[in-house]
């Protein structure tokens, strides 16, 4: 990966931050899904489509793959953001109700759990 790209990159993962602590209201990000790779939406999607559609709740998509589909689709109450480098910071400052996230090893190297009390399911 050229040096341009890692730049690009860090600064869509400091503009996700943003939108996600600054833009979206706190009811908006009480549900939040987080993705290694684009593979892990197949064990989401049937949860979230209940959730945005049946239950009309907001639900935001966290992603680690640039090349992830999923922030291209047009759902609505479907919010999808890009963190990679600085995972390990947001999972530790998240200050939502949920967390969701199909990684076992939570809290075991780098990933450490919420200090803000959310709940964290392992999907």
């Amino acid at each position: 990966m050229k040096f341009i790209e890692k730049i690009r990159y860090l600064f869509q993962e400091i503009k996700s931050f943003y939108i996600f602590y600054r833009q979206l209201d706190k009811k908006e990000r009480d549900i939040v899904f987080y993705a290694e790779d684009e593979a892990s939406y197949i064990y989401f999607e049937g949860l979230i489509d209940h959730l945005i559609e049946q239950e009309g709740l907001k639900v935001i998509y966290i992603t680690s793959d640039i090349a992830d589909p999923i922030p291209t689709l047009k759902k609505e109450n479907l919010k999808a953001l890009y963190i990679k480098s600085l995972l390990p910071l947001f999972t530790v400052s998240l200050n939502s109700k949920l967390l969701i996230m199909t990684m076992p090893d939570l809290h075991r190297f780098h990933i450490r759990r919420s200090e803000r009390g959310t709940h964290h399911v392992y999907l």
